[in-house]
């Protein structure tokens, strides 16, 4: 038969499926007969077309019964099988089913079901307020019973890498992060809450899985395990972790060096494990685990194996814990206090027993500063310190306490691109950043929000500040107004030792420590950084305001 009866053949047959029921025949009829079709540069017959065009001949009765076959078994099989709507193809005798496929791309059909939510989620936000503006109804309860889609659980490998928290935990938390990564700095705030909130019901794992555009992450997540090499106290690693975050724009060698000298760490033996680039290949090995598992941008985060994709809010995290402790026993009622106390700021540390709440108590006009297990009335002892509430053990109960006010912790930003000769204390604006992944949540106005902190050596910091003058001579008045006064700009400080401790850079201009801006007729600097244990700073750079957090560490 010539290549044009052939196709002659071909179109007969497809016209005569297509009346019939057996659908899928026509797209076997088509692709195996394409494929043959392409594969022969010759007029010589091709044994899968003739094969494809009799046996499909058969099915719609275009040959006579002396022109065919029996139908094999073999044959009977493939038409049996060919209808089953779990196949997504064979080749050759292999069968391929949707759920082969499925179980490849797990994860990323689990993406589809949380984008599904989201949007149902917004659009009963809409419903809701929508329905309530015309009946009028503000004063009924209103009852939400939709939840979030259940992920699935990948099982992680089991290693002797170090854990944040309680290293037998009921639920433990595994996290994909890269040190470059904006998100994952956000993130790490997160996590903090978590682990005060939870305390010895969760522990946290840390898997590096750098971005290909992160060109300094690798280096990065070397230098937090040459830090977890240090056989001292483990809390110095979360400290140098959460300074790491603190400043992802500057992740080098030095700047691992500074970190480390300020922790006291054993500088001999981490400055040997930068050089020699130690862990490199568990780095390797952790990333090749994500990719073997389909994972994508970072952070991704793992609730007892459970894939939560992207930087979410404390409380999504907290559902999938909550769940997982339900299913264990583990049932955690916490009610509000009616005791007369009322909390006014917090300061949150990723050392929970250094974390301090303000709070007042009624009768009494003076304001006292209290930690975790301290007490605060003869029946009543504060068991946790989180950014909006303290958590206390009142007469064995364990209830909670909102904040009333925020004082210097979430600095509101008042700051835009091309700012000069703005008052900045009169034009609010809102800040955006370049991030280096896509936002999981719909942008809204914001604070300038929490990263990393750095720790600092009270001596160190000390010593750097017995020559206020010559530190100084590095100031002087920026375009930049505030309160009818000009702000501060730094110059000719990238060789200054005490300034890139603290991060800053030639050209930033200081705008506000803690809750006070900084000016030429205002300096609070120096004080802060001798009489308080907590300082934030935010800074001007190239257009946009930028956090540091520091805490001042007696030696």
């Amino acid at each position: 038969m010539n290549f044009s009866k052939k196709i002659s053949l071909i179109a007969a047959v497809l016209m005569v499926s297509a009346c019939n029921s057996e659908n899928s025949s026509v797209e076997k009829v088509f692709y195996e007969s394409a494929s043959a079709t392409s594969s022969s540069n010759s007029a010589n017959n091709s044994p899968s077309l003739k094969l494809s065009t009799q046996n499909n001949a058969q099915q719609t009765g275009l040959f006579s019964k002396h022109e065919t076959n029996t139908p094999t078994d073999k044959h009977l099989n493939q038409l049996s099988l060919a209808n089953n709507t779990n196949i997504a193809a064979s080749v050759g005798d292999k069968i391929i089913l949707l759920n082969d496929l499925d179980a490849r791309i797990e994860l990323s059909l689990f993406d589809l079901e949380w984008q599904k939510y989201q949007l149902r989620k917004q659009a009963l936000h809409a419903l809701i307020i929508q329905e309530t503006h015309a009946n009028k109804i503000t004063d009924q309860i209103t009852t939400i019973t939709l939840i979030p889609p259940t992920p699935p659980r990948v099982g992680l490998p089991k290693d002797q890498r170090p854990i944040m928290g309680t290293k037998n935990a009921a639920v433990l938390i595994d996290v994909f992060c890269s040190y470059q990564s904006s998100h994952c700095a956000r993130l790490s705030a997160t996590i903090t809450k978590l682990e005060q909130k939870y305390s010895d019901l969760v522990g946290f794992r840390f898997f590096d899985y750098p971005q290909r555009f992160h060109r300094y992450g690798l280096s990065a997540a070397n230098a937090f395990r040459c830090a977890a090499d240090d056989k001292q106290d483990k809390n110095k690693l979360w400290a140098f972790q959460s300074a790491l975050y603190a400043d992802i724009n500057q992740l080098n060698h030095n700047r691992y060096r500074v970190l480390a000298e300020q922790l006291d760490l054993n500088l001999s033996e981490f400055e040997a494990c930068l050089i020699d680039n130690r862990h490199h290949k568990s780095i390797l090995k952790d990333i090749a685990f994500g990719k073997d598992i389909g994972l994508g941008n970072v952070p991704v985060v793992f609730v007892n194996g459970l894939y939560i994709k992207g930087a979410k809010p404390a409380d999504i995290y907290s559902y999938y814990i909550d769940q997982e402790l339900k299913k264990m026993g583990h049932v955690k009622r916490i009610q509000a206090s009616q005791l007369p106390i009322t909390l006014l700021a917090t300061t949150v540390s990723n050392i929970a027993e250094q974390s301090t709440a303000e709070i007042s108590l009624q009768n009494n006009e003076g304001v006292i500063r209290v930690k975790v297990s301290e007490l605060i009335l003869p029946q009543a002892r504060i068991i946790d310190i989180q950014t909006n509430q303290i958590l206390i053990n009142n007469q064995g109960i364990t209830e909670f306490i909102k904040i009333k006010a925020s004082l210097g912790h979430q600095l509101a930003d008042t700051t835009a691109n091309n700012t000069t000769n703005q008052d900045l204390s009169k034009s609010p604006a809102e800040y955006k950043n370049n991030d280096d992944e896509e936002l999981s949540e719909e942008p809204q106005r914001r604070t300038l929000p929490v990263a990393g902190e750095m720790t600092l050596s009270r001596d160190w910091i000390d010593n750097q500040l017995l020559d206020q003058t010559s530190l100084e001579k590095h100031f002087y008045n920026a375009d930049h107004i505030v309160e009818g006064n000009h702000l501060i700009k730094l110059d000719n400080v990238d060789n200054q030792r005490f300034y890139t401790t603290l991060g800053l850079k030639t050209g930033d201009v200081i705008m506000r420590i803690n809750d006070q801006w900084v000016h030429e007729t205002q300096n609070p600097l120096w004080a802060t950084l001798q009489q308080n244990e907590l300082m934030t700073l935010t800074v001007m750079r190239k257009g946009l305001p930028y956090r540091y957090d520091y805490r001042i560490k007696e030696d």
